[in-house]
């Protein structure tokens, strides 16, 4: 097991997944932001810490 989370970390270095995470939740977040509205007009319309 340790041969082969060692070569999983040559495959895949800590940098570039949290690399990948950061930019898919982003990327999610944005589309998110985009294609529904309502999701828009809740955040802006709810007083922080209210929900």
């Amino acid at each position: 097991l340790a041969v082969l989370s060692q070569r999983t970390n040559e495959l895949f270095p800590f940098w570039a997944v949290v690399a990948a995470n950061t930019l898919a939740a982003v990327s999610m977040g944005v589309y998110l932001w985009v294609r529904h509205p309502r999701l828009r007009r809740a955040i802006r319309d709810t007083p922080l810490g209210a929900a």
